[in-house]
C-alpha cells in the first residue's frame, strides 16, 4: 500500500511539474513562503537522504558525493532537479519493491486496491480528485491564489473534503479490515 501511495504523489507531481518552466522556479505564493526551486529541491533531497536513511535504518546515513547546499541551490536547473527526482522515485520505488507488505491484499482484490478504490471513491463523490479540479481553481494562477486565500478555502472547503476523504477510507477499511 505504501507503494501505491507513492505512485500515487509521484503522479500528482508529474502533473504539478509538467509545464513548469524555468522562469517560474523561484515564484512565491507569498513573501515568507518557499519557493517552488526550494520545495522541488527539498523533495529531491528527502528522497536521496531522508527516506534512505529510514530504509537502512542509520539516522546518520549520507550518500557519497551528495552536496551540503542542494536544498534551494539557484544554480541547478530545471532540468537537473526533476531529473534528480526522477533518480530518486526510481530507487525509492525499488527500495519499496523490497519490503514486505504488512497486510496481505484481500482475496479476489488487484494489488494496490485501497489506493485505487480510495480515488475512485473520491472521484464518485466529488468528480475530482486533485484539490485544484474539486475546486475548480489553479494554485499557481496569482488571480486563482487569491481566491483561494480569500474564501479561507484551507480552513473551510479543504479540511472539510480531508475530513470526508478520510471517512471514505474508513469505509474501504471497514468493507476490506
Amino acid at each position: 500500500m505504501l507503494k501505491a501511495f507513492a505512485q500515487l504523489g509521484f503522479g500528482s507531481l508529474d502533473r504539478a511539474t509538467k509545464d513548469l518552466t524555468e522562469e517560474q522556479l523561484d515564484w512565491k505564493s507569498y513573501p515568507e513562503a518557499n519557493t517552488i526551486r526550494g520545495n522541488l529541491t527539498h523533495l529531491a533531497s528527502k528522497m536521496f537522504v531522508f527516506v534512505l536513511k529510514i530504509i537502512k535504518g542509520d539516522k546518520d546515513y549520507k550518500p557519497e558525493g551528495g552536496p551540503d547546499d542542494y536544498v534551494g541551490n539557484e544554480s541547478y536547473s530545471l532540468e537537473k532537479i526533476i531529473g534528480d527526482i526522477m533518480k530518486g522515485k526510481t530507487k525509492f520505488l525499488k527500495k519499496l519493491g523490497n519490503l514486505t507488505a504488512r497486510a496481505e491484499t484481500p482475496p479476489g482484490r488487484r494489488p494496490h486496491w485501497f489506493a485505487a478504490e480510495l480515488i475512485q471513491a473520491i472521484n464518485e463523490r466529488y468528480g475530482a480528485v486533485s484539490c485544484a479540479e474539486v475546486l475548480g481553481l489553479d494554485l499557481r494562477d496569482p488571480v486563482d491564489l487569491e481566491t483561494y486565500n480569500g474564501l479561507d478555502h484551507w480552513n473551510t472547503t479543504c479540511r472539510e473534503l480531508i475530513k470526508e476523504a478520510t471517512g471514505l477510507a474508513w469505509e474501504l477499511l471497514q468493507v476490506y479490515p
